[in-house]
């Protein structure tokens, strides 16, 4: 039996061959990139591990028999000794090593002390610093230049201005140079100069009123911003102003000062104020400034009648406190007061007295040291105080009355007019004087039913002032002698006069007992021609608000003869015939009575009867019926006469 055997056979080798290539050069630029590579020969078994280490650490492990490793922004931890290991069961094997320098180019990092506009801004008389920093690898050389120069240093040039000049401003230029680069960058200087000194600071003393200049000048380059101050307050509505003129005033005491500023410094002056006010009086009433009779142009107030009125002053001073004294007409002291009320903690002193006056005339107020006056007139008022009711009433007793208007003024004369309906008319005035020293005068106008009722007007001359008066009466009769009993026979005419006068206007009412009464508020009245009816009682009334009066009239109509109408003749009368006799009789103020009688003188029964006519009188008609011949008579019965009729 034959075996065959088969056997496989691995050779192994270990890496003998590694190399290391640095792309693009040792020396790397930061943020650039750089490429390291690291190659084993391919007749390597088993495959290796290729390792990259900088400074013999560890950077990168690849396994098989290459390693790339790239950097693309290069700083400084890229920097060192970099070599290549490769790894396998059998060996391992280093390669050479490649130094990487990282360098920088030169930068410049800062130049100048820029405010926001990018400008350096340095005063005059100051030491001031232009510096300029830069950064690279190798460092840079750095140098500045323009009106003056640094010298040459690395990485930083400073120039010192000590002290600075108007003449140092313009544009520096900062060159940083190294074997990669060389930049440069430009900065503008500005050279300012402080404001100048404002003088001496002043003491201003001026008495209240007077014109006020206060200076402070703006200087410095930039031009300084100048600023006012009263106190503590500034007054931004001055800002600027170089002259501040103003009127002195008591609230302006105190300390006021002005500064100028820029960048480069500030100057202050300053001026202490001291305002003095000379005692003044000013009236603390209300002031009418006027006479309605003289053209007084000082201070007055009304005095109202039977009342008193509060006069008033205030001195004002500073710094010194007046004492105020009142007199009176006769330059009698009757008030003072030197105790200042309260007011702003700046304003001047002010020293008030009030004193109640009850008399007119000329009130004198005056400061002690008799530096201010002042005269306050008390003065009546220009008009009417009283008057006569109205309305005034006339009556039947009093038929004439006096209306009276009094008025009152000082130092004016009161004068009175009297118009009725625009007539002017005239009353009797008398003058005389008030307890409290005004002028009165009273003036009475009488008035009578004669001259006309109405309304009466006083009027105060030179003033809208006036009073109404209603003169009125009560109900007069006109004629006073006219006859109340009438004894008229029928038909006459009978005049009842009820005319009467008043204010307000009478109305006139009747009644009676009568037939004619009359209506419709007649106060004349005539009855024409007069009937039986008529007679009676008329009453008239004649009214108004003050009032009634009466007049009562009788009349009597006479009595009247009675008549009759009847058939007087023969009558023919057919045998076996009736015939109606009759008789009509009128009388009055009673019916008549109608008898029949026939030849024998024996009375006959009639049929009677009787109506009152239109006139008011009776008619009474009568009928007897007869059937036999003879003579019948008619006999009228009244009670003055007998009335006898043969029919």
């Amino acid at each position: 039996m034959n075996i065959t055997a088969v056997a496989t056979l691995e050779v192994e080798t270990g890496p003998v061959n590694i190399t290391l290539k640095l792309l693009p050069n040792q020396v790397i630029l930061v943020n650039r990139s750089f490429k390291l590579t690291c190659s084993v020969a391919e007749d390597v078994y088993p495959l290796p591990d290729v390792e990259l280490r900088r400074n013999g650490t560890l950077v990168q492990s690849v396994k098989g028999i290459t390693n790339v490793y790239t950097v693309v922004n290069a700083s400084q931890i890229d920097e060192g000794t970099y070599s290549c290991v490769a790894i396998n069961r059998v060996n391992a094997t280093m390669s050479h090593s490649q130094t990487v320098t990282v360098e920088a180019s030169a930068v410049i990092g800062s130049f100048c002390d820029r405010d926001s506009t990018g400008v350096q801004r340095i005063c005059t008389g100051q030491r001031e610093e232009i510096l300029c920093k830069a950064s690279g690898d190798p460092q840079p050389d750095v140098m500045i230049s323009g009106k003056r120069s640094s010298s040459l240093s690395l990485n930083a040039a400073v120039i010192i201005l000590d002290p600075a000049a108007l003449t140092d401003n313009g544009t520096y230029t900062c060159t940083a140079n190294n074997t990669h680069a060389t930049v440069k960058e430009t900065c503008p200087v500005d050279s300012g100069d402080p404001p100048n000194p404002l003088g001496k600071d002043q003491t201003i003393a001026v008495t209240e009123g007077d014109p006020v200049t206060l200076l402070c000048s703006r200087s410095g380059v930039p031009l300084g911003k100048l600023r006012w101050f009263e106190g503590s307050v500034e007054r931004t509505d001055l800002e600027n102003q170089e002259m501040v003129n103003f009127i002195a005033a008591v609230e302006k005491n105190g300390r006021m000062w002005c500064n100028v500023s820029n960048r480069c410094g500030w100057e202050t002056r300053m001026f202490d104020i001291t305002v003095t006010v000379d005692a003044t009086l000013l009236p603390t009433v209300q002031c009418l400034n006027s006479y309605s009779c003289s053209s007084y142009g000082g201070c007055s107030v009304h005095l109202p009648y039977q009342h008193i009125v509060t006069v008033s002053a205030e001195a004002r001073s500073f710094p010194d406190i007046s004492t105020v004294v009142l007199q009176n007409q006769t330059q009698q002291e009757i008030g003072r007061s030197t105790i200042p009320i309260a007011g702003p903690p700046d304003d001047a002193y002010r020293v008030q007295l009030q004193f109640n006056v009850s008399e007119v005339g000329n009130y004198t107020f005056h400061t002690e040291d008799a530096n201010a006056s002042l005269i306050i007139a008390v003065t009546a008022d220009h008009a009417i105080v009283s008057a006569t009711s109205s309305p005034a009433v006339l009556t039947a007793s009093a038929p004439s009355q006096g209306i009276m208007c009094v008025a009152r003024s000082y130092p004016c004369q009161p004068e009175i007019v009297w118009k009725q309906a625009n007539m002017i008319m005239s009353g009797i005035n008398s003058r005389s004087v008030d307890v409290d020293g005004a002028n009165l005068v009273s003036s009475v106008l009488t008035v009578s039913q004669c001259n006309g009722l109405g309304r009466y007007r006083c009027e105060l001359v030179a003033s809208p002032e006036s009073r109404s008066i209603d003169v009125e009466a009560e109900p007069m009769f006109v004629n006073d002698s006219v006859g109340l009993t009438f004894d008229v026979s029928e038909d006459g005419n009978v005049v009842l006069d009820c005319r009467s006068t008043g204010c307000p206007a009478v109305s006139v009412s009747w009644n009676g007992t009568g037939a004619s009464v009359p209506t419709g508020g007649q106060d004349y009245v005539t009855l024409s021609p007069v009937q039986p009816k008529d007679s009676g009682q008329y009453v008239c009334e004649a009214r108004n608000k003050h009032g009634v009066i009466m007049r009562t009239f009788t009349i009597n109509v006479k009595d009247i003869t009675n008549s009759s109408k009847m058939a007087v003749g023969d009558v023919n009368l057919p045998e076996g015939v009736t015939v109606d006799l009759f008789c009509d009789a009128r009388g009055y103020p009673s019916a008549s009575a109608i008898v029949w009688t026939d030849s024998q003188g024996a009375r006959k029964h009639g049929r009677n009867s009787s109506v009152v006519t239109n006139d008011g009188s009776y008619l009474t008609h009568s009928v007897l019926s007869v059937n036999h011949t003879g003579t019948y008579s008619v006999l009228l019965l009244v009670p003055a006469k007998k009335s006898r009729y043969k029919l």
